[in-house]
């Protein structure tokens, strides 16, 4: 016994206070009610099988389910890919409404349709079939991708936005400004021997003849622009881009050997950040 037959005997049998099955009755067709003094929406008979205890028919009204009422302002939608499109690809749309929507429809309570081979987003529009003694009317389902509301998932939309390689906005970017300051053409190898810690006066020279240095840069205890004093080198080695951006947040130039990563101090007034300066030549 399917589903809508199951529930209409259920139905009749609690009003009723009877015990009717599919063994003891058949149900007809159901039709359009016109009889406008009762307002019910559906008309159906019912009739005894004989020899089974009972005799006669009766006619009984009641209202069907019509699906474009039931999914109503409902953008129904269904998770379903079509390899090879057919008509028994509706059997998967239809266990997939079922397990998303709670509803109870099988096979033969809707129209077969012809799905669209698509692993995109299509519509196709459901039909109950005549005489469907619970359903009536259509209603129209996507299928392909499915379908997530965007507002259930990007639930926080005010985002810190991207950052700067310093926070000290007052200040030019010094990992910008040294992106390219090649110091392999350094005739006394200062830069290969450049060790961690404070930079001192002798970073004076070989800084402004790297390539790329158009400005005079000083140290100079007072605060002033293009100032060297209070800086720490912090990294001077293999240019490890990956690494180096990993541990220090610095996005290094990959295109060189070697690289020394000098943090500015607070007396550089016009620069703020980590100065690099490349040296061992290109890769």
């Amino acid at each position: 016994m399917g589903y809508p037959l199951n529930q209409f005997l259920k139905m009749l049998n609690a009003k009723n206070n009877s015990n009717l099955t599919d063994q003891l009755v058949t149900v007809g067709a159901p039709a359009k009610n016109t009889d406008a003094s009762i307002v019910r929406d559906t008309v159906v008979t019912i009739t005894a099988i004989p020899g089974k205890g009972y005799r006669g028919s009766v006619t009984v009204y009641y209202n069907r389910i019509d699906l474009g009422i039931l999914f109503k302002n409902l953008d129904a939608n269904v998770g379903l890919t079509v390899a090879d499109g057919g008509e028994d690809s509706d059997q998967n749309m239809i266990t997939l409404i079922n397990q998303k929507y709670g509803t109870h429809f099988e096979v033969g309570d809707l129209v077969p349709v012809q799905l669209t081979k698509s692993e995109d987003i299509q519509e196709v529009t459901l039909v109950a079939v005549g005489g469907n003694l619970m359903y009536e009317g259509e209603f129209k389902v996507k299928y392909g991708i499915a379908e997530i509301a965007l507002d259930s998932v990007v639930l926080i939309t005010q985002l810190d936005g991207f950052n700067y390689p310093n926070a000290d906005l007052t200040k030019g970017q010094a990992s910008i400004y040294s992106y390219n300051l090649d110091g392999s053409a350094e005739p006394n190898s200062f830069w290969e021997s450049v060790g961690l810690g404070a930079v001192d006066a002798r970073f004076v020279t070989p800084f402004n003849t790297a390539y790329r240095v158009d400005e005079d840069w000083v140290f100079d205890a007072a605060t002033k622009d293009f100032n060297l004093y209070g800086g720490q080198v912090v990294y001077s080695g293999t240019n490890d881009a990956a690494k180096i951006y990993t541990d220090l947040g610095v996005a290094t130039n990959p295109t060189y050997k070697k690289v020394c990563i000098i943090k500015l101090g607070a007396e550089c007034q016009n620069f703020a950040g980590f100065l690099t300066v490349y040296f061992g030549g290109a890769v």
